[in-house]
């Protein structure tokens, strides 16, 4: 495995590591069009370097363009606009948000420069910094440009901008072309079909939702139903129910998503027992957390079969379901905090969180030695709970686990209940 460089480093930890990462920049070890897409760590490195100033000498204009000094600031925006490069803009969009009018100025006029006359080379790397700062003092004159520039500009930009993997970048641009009204029928479907980012996925699935249905287009309402994103579903499926297609409608019921089954389920006539005959025949995911939501308590009798399953996902279902009812069958979901999957396992911890009182305690303390850090973390969700000296029990058995994490937990709950109970005994 490689050692994480020191852009890798700096985007996981921060503190420190964006000295290692200001350094690797000045040698020219990390280069510049790195930070195109990540402006965070460019205004992080503006902070620290604030707080903490370095004192490196020489160091190229862009990292100039983070001093405090205003004067220094200042002449790295000139320097910069002297030539001006992609990699820049980050920079200079940075400094048009700059307190300080001598830096502040400057750094407008290349940047309403560059975005006019070569915004297909501009205008990409000016966006994310742009819209990461546009909640700060003076930032707006930022965004106005770069949406502005992306209208007048969009024959020029789209496609370069639309292969940006910055969700900002991606959004700016469908604003503008929904803006333009350049989105044809097929643009619409490839973005609610395949479009990464959530927010412009949605938008497009709304849009191609409303103007099928206005349509009559069934064959699209139902081709988008069937998308694997919950949000497009939903659209296609509010569209269908509006216009009257029970029946494609209904038939989502068994989805996995929670919302969508609450769509579907305005269609049937008996959500609860259609949930039944599904979970009876060929239970789902889906079908069963249906139950869950519309069942009863004597729905027990149905899903505590399913406990056993040999599908984990059913498994893991059931017990949501039955803990959501309120009809966990405690003797039956305390072996599977040892099941075979990790999932299983954080569900039936947290369905038996609730039924300390007919849970087996010493069977509960031998799992906080199983060798399986699973089971380990599920028995001390239970157990951590329980009162404060089961509680303290637990954390100090925990304290030296092999998992850092886990014992950082354990001493961490200690220290809280050690405090707690000295609290309650000088009181």
């Amino acid at each position: 495995m490689t050692a994480p460089t020191p852009l890798e480093q700096a985007m996981r930890n921060g503190g420190d590591a964006l000295d290692v990462l200001y350094r690797s920049l000045v040698r020219g070890e990390t280069h510049l069009v790195a930070l195109i897409e990540r402006p965070r760590i460019t205004a992080w490195l503006e902070e620290r370097r604030r707080r903490d100033p370095w004192h490196s000498r020489p160091i190229p204009p862009a990292l100039a363009s983070l001093e405090r000094d205003g004067r220094i600031r200042e002449q790295a925006v000139h320097e910069m606009a002297a030539g001006p490069r992609p990699e820049l803009m980050p920079f200079l969009v940075l400094r048009c948000a700059d307190w300080v009018a001598q830096v502040r100025d400057p750094a407008r006029a290349i940047v309403a420069t560059m975005l006019a006359e070569r915004p297909e080379t501009f205008l990409r790397p000016a966006v994310p910094m742009a819209m990461h700062i546009a909640d700060r003092y003076r930032a707006d004159w930022a965004t106005r440009q770069v949406r502005a520039a992306t209208v007048a500009a969009f024959d020029r930009v789209e496609t370069t901008m639309l292969g940006s993997k910055v969700p900002a970048v991606r959004r700016l641009v469908f604003a503008a072309g929904t803006e333009l009204g350049r989105w044809e029928h097929r643009d619409l479907v490839r973005f609610a079909l395949h479009e990464p980012d959530t927010m412009v996925r949605t938008l497009a699935a709304d849009a191609l939702a409303a103007t099928a249905a206005r349509l009559g287009d069934l064959e699209t309402l139902r081709t988008i139903a069937r998308s694997r994103f919950v949000q497009v579903r939903a659209a296609a499926l509010t569209e269908l129910a509006r216009l009257g297609h029970d029946a494609d409608v209904a038939a989502a019921a068994d989805d996995p998503a929670p919302f969508v089954r609450a769509i579907a389920r305005t269609r049937l006539p008996q959500p609860a027992a259609h949930y039944r005959a599904a979970v009876t025949t060929r239970p789902t995911p889906g079908a069963i957390a249906g139950l869950g939501e519309t069942g009863g308590y004597s729905d027990e009798a149905v899903l505590a079969p399913l406990l056993g399953h040999d599908d984990a996902r059913i498994r893991a279902a059931a017990v949501q379901a039955l803990a959501a009812l309120d009809a966990v069958p405690v003797e039956g979901v305390v072996p599977l905090l040892q099941d075979p999957v990790p999932g299983v396992i954080r569900e039936a911890a947290s369905a038996l969180r609730p039924y300390q009182r007919r849970l087996p305690a010493d069977r509960l303390w031998r799992l906080l030695d199983d060798p399986r850090l699973e089971v380990r973390r599920g028995a001390y969700r239970i157990v951590r709970n329980w009162d404060p000296a089961s509680a303290l029990r637990a954390g100090r058995m925990l304290a030296g686990d092999d998992d850092p994490q886990l014992a950082q937990r354990g001493r961490d709950d200690v220290r809280r209940w050690e405090r707690i109970v000295n609290e309650q005994q000088a009181g």
